[in-house]
C-alpha cells in the first residue's frame, strides 16, 4: 500500500498565486499524484518527502494531462522503461513518417512549393 505523503520540514507557502490559477477546488497533490502515478512511481515521489516537489509535480500533471507519469531513479529497471518509451516513440515517428504525403489531417496532399 502507499504510503501518504508526507512533508519533512516545515510546510512550503501556498502555491495559489501561480500563473495557472491553482489547483482545481479540493484537489490536494496527494489527491493528483495518487490518481495519476502508478504505485511505484508514487512512492518514489512520496520517499523524496518534498511537499513542493509535490505541488509542482501534481501541477504539471493536471495542466499537461499526460497519459503517464514515470518517477525514475537510477534503477536499472526505470532505465529500460525509458529506453522502451523513446524506442516505441521511435517507431510510431518512423510508420508516421513511411505514411505517404496523402496522409495529412485533412486529407489532402502536403504541397512541396514554398
Amino acid at each position: 500500500m502507499a504510503r501518504p505523503l508526507a512533508p519533512r520540514g516545515p510546510t512550503p507557502p501556498s502555491r495559489s498565486g501561480s500563473r495557472s490559477g491553482g489547483r482545481r477546488p479540493g484537489s490536494q497533490p496527494e489527491e493528483v499524484l495518487r490518481d495519476r502515478l502508478d504505485p511505484a512511481s508514487y512512492e518514489k515521489l512520496a520517499a523524496l518527502g518534498n511537499e513542493r516537489l509535490w505541488a509542482f509535480v501534481a501541477e504539471a500533471v493536471e495542466l499537461l494531462q499526460p497519459d503517464s507519469v514515470l518517477v525514475a531513479a537510477d534503477d536499472p529497471a526505470d532505465l529500460t522503461a525509458i529506453r522502451d518509451f523513446l524506442r516505441s516513440l521511435t517507431r510510431r515517428a518512423r510508420s508516421r513518417s513511411r505514411s505517404g504525403p496523402g496522409c495529412t489531417p485533412t486529407g489532402s496532399s502536403r504541397s512541396s512549393s514554398p
